[in-house]
């Protein structure tokens, strides 16, 4: 009889701890919005949702490149990424497709995605209209961008 109360009570903490613990693992896993925005300092909007992501195995000093797509309800200037009051020494630039340095943009999207070997019907689509942030700190670059027409954020960084 008292062996039957210690398996059943054992059967009962197992019922109850299982969903606790993993709905505790769950949410411990980092996303990679907040990937980004630990390391940058930056505020993604809530609407974001990341539809595909990309990474080389990093080293250990965490150099490495990152690609991701989220998709959004909506693109305008309300829903660009921001940087957050206690972000330090990161510089940003903003533009878009029509402005005669997106050049360098582009160069550098295509690098990372040759070196992440991206599928071509995932690396964004240049010849459509979209607006650009650029953000730098220690030789570090993420590029942001915005592609209005397919409400997607493509986010694109190199740390070296």
């Amino acid at each position: 009889m008292r062996f039957k109360k210690i398996i059943l009570t054992i059967i009962i903490l197992g019922i109850i701890l299982v969903p606790v613990l993993v709905y505790y693992f769950d949410r411990s896993v980092p996303t990679q919005k907040h990937i980004y925005e630990s390391n940058w300092d930056i505020d993604i909007p809530s609407n974001y949702k990341s539809i595909y992501q990309s990474q080389d195995k990093h080293d250990f000093q965490g150099k490495g490149n990152r690609y991701t797509i989220f998709t959004t309800n909506e693109i305008d200037n309300s829903n660009l990424i921001t940087l957050q009051k206690s972000s330090k020494n990161i510089q940003v630039c903003n533009g878009n497709s029509t402005a005669l340095n997106h050049n360098e943009i582009e160069e550098f999207v295509r690098a990372v995605t040759s070196a992440l070997n991206i599928p071509e019907d995932r690396e964004p689509k240049f010849t459509h209209y979209y607006l650009w942030q650029k953000f730098i700190q220690y030789g570090k670059t993420l590029i942001v961008l915005y592609f209005p027409d397919r409400n997607q954020v493509f986010f694109i960084e190199s740390l070296i």
